[in-house]
């Protein structure tokens, strides 16, 4: 089977990029709208939507990713119908969990969020369903949905957040207003999943065919409620120790970068259906290759945005949420160095190996210090037990899984990783930034000043690494997408 293409991560970026200027206006509007609390309010059902719906979804889409490129037609529609017919009786199970009141309160403490359970519950059963969208625009190959979609899911959302906001000035309105968008994308997804395939004879269910689907998703799905706990428990927890005010604060740590999760995210799923298929075809030398390819191009682009991001927070902060959310600036510093982790790309190998169990015993064996740490430094701590946790729970499971892959690979920790190309991307970037740091120390910059010096900065590394082959993409597939998305 031949490859995709890179550059069609270039896309599927694109899209979520998009999504992601339009979702970064809501956190700069509502914070200057509503108060603290209904702030607080607002993040934590955002919070609790994401978090049940990553859990009830149960990675069961990603299988998809591993069955359907070798797959003909007739076998695509089964494969496509039994994903599908399963998440949506998870979405059924996750919303009778949301509505029975003594396992909503497990997660749900506040009294003034539980006003609310019953609107997330509606929305975590429409929400479920549309994960399955994402691989589908890979595995399809489809870069126009890859672009529009994500940028016009989140407009809408933003469009009914912010007119709802500004007549009513009311949560409820806001979370109303936003199921009435899940109704939408709920359909949505429905239609552009069946369409395709509704004229292949075939069955939409295949018992036999299910259980290789979930030999591989079961253990890939209990991974990703493990991730998810280890992701967004610090969180949950903080519903229940802190006040909504506090977890405004909070919250706001999370706000991250622009740009970076979305390099991320669609460097990998194009990324991982060329490590599947070099590995199906026992081509290790390969996988590796294509592995540290991708670890490098990640931190190629991530290391200097996070420096540059890091050393104008302050900056950022007041400008875009007011100085009164200042005091959310040294949890932000310490997270934003996840994303480093992230670079990594610790787990793909595993997921393209089709060993999806590794990473289910990565989260197991980690939870035995994550758990018990993380109520007892949340409680004792509040917000900063909650940072330090989150970050532990980024860490340590990414320890196992680097372990894990160097012996699938077959290779040392010294062959693992591009360590000279990290070394040259990192001695680059705080070269570059060690003058500009200087200068912030000694003079005041506003926001516009950072914003300049930032994005001098950010072109001249890059051009440094385009010109040495690290960066994300080489010049002349960079040439041929812009001109592409030009036109």
């Amino acid at each position: 089977m031949g490859k995709t293409s890179n550059s069609f991560a270039v896309y599927t970026a694109t899209g979520r990029f998009l999504a992601m200027l339009c979702n970064f206006i809501v956190p700069v509007f509502l914070t200057r709208v509503l108060n603290q609390t209904d702030y607080g309010l607002y993040s934590q059902f955002i919070l609790l939507l994401g978090f049940t719906g990553s859990i009830f979804s149960f990675g069961l889409q990603s299988n998809l990713y591993y069955f359907y490129p070798p797959a003909d037609n007739v076998q695509r529609k089964t494969l496509l119908g039994n994903t599908l017919l399963s998440m949506m009786a998870l979405s059924i199970l996750a919303f009778v969990f949301m509505e029975v009141p003594f396992l909503s309160r497990l997660f749900v403490k506040d009294d003034l969020l539980l006003q609310y359970v019953g609107i997330i519950g509606i929305c975590v059963l429409l929400n479920v369903p549309t994960y399955i969208l994402f691989p589908l625009f890979v595995i399809r190959s489809d870069k126009r949905a890859s672009v529009l979609y994500p940028s016009i899911e989140v407009f809408i959302k933003v469009i009914f957040t912010i007119v709802l906001a500004l007549l009513y000035s009311s949560v409820r309105t806001i979370f109303i207003g936003l199921l009435i968008v899940q109704v939408f994308l709920c359909v949505f997804t429905l239609c552009y999943s069946f369409a395709p395939l509704r004229n292949v004879s075939a069955p939409w269910f295949k018992w036999s065919l299910m259980k290789d689907q979930l030999r591989y998703a079961v253990p890939f799905g209990l991974s990703v409620v493990l991730f998810t706990l280890f992701r967004q428990l610090d969180k949950v927890i903080c519903i229940s120790y802190i006040s909504p005010a506090e977890y405004a604060i909070y919250s706001l740590a999370f706000y991250g970068i622009p740009g970076i999760n979305q390099i991320y995210d669609s460097v990998s799923e194009v990324n991982l259906l060329n490590m599947a298929n070099s590995y199906r075809d026992g081509d290790k030398k390969e996988t590796l290759e294509l592995y540290q390819s991708f670890c490098s191009k990640l931190l190629s682009f991530s290391a200097p945005l996070i420096l540059v991001v890091f050393l104008f927070a302050n900056e950022i902060f007041s400008f875009l949420f007011s100085p009164i959310y200042i005091s959310a600036v040294p949890f932000f510093r310490i997270y934003i160095f996840s994303f480093l982790i992230g670079a990594l790309g610790a787990g793909t190998v595993i997921r393209a190996s089709g060993k999806t169990i590794l990473t289910l015993r990565a989260y197991l064996y980690s939870l035995v210090v994550y758990l018990p740490f993380s109520y007892v430094s949340i409680r004792k701590y509040g917000v900063w037990g909650a940072i330090i946790t989150a970050m532990l729970g980024i860490i340590v499971p990414k320890l196992f899984q680097i372990f894990y892959e160097k012996n699938i690979l077959s290779v040392s920790i010294k062959e693992y990783m591009p360590w000279r190309r990290f070394g040259t991307i990192v001695i680059i970037s705080i070269l570059l930034i060690l003058p500009i740091s200087l200068g912030h120390y000694f003079y005041h910059f506003n926001v516009w000043m950072a914003i300049g010096i930032s994005a001098v900065y950010l072109c001249i590394v890059y051009y440094i690494e385009i010109k040495r082959g690290l960066f994300l993409i080489n010049y002349e597939t960079l040439h041929t997408v812009l001109n592409k998305l030009i036109k």
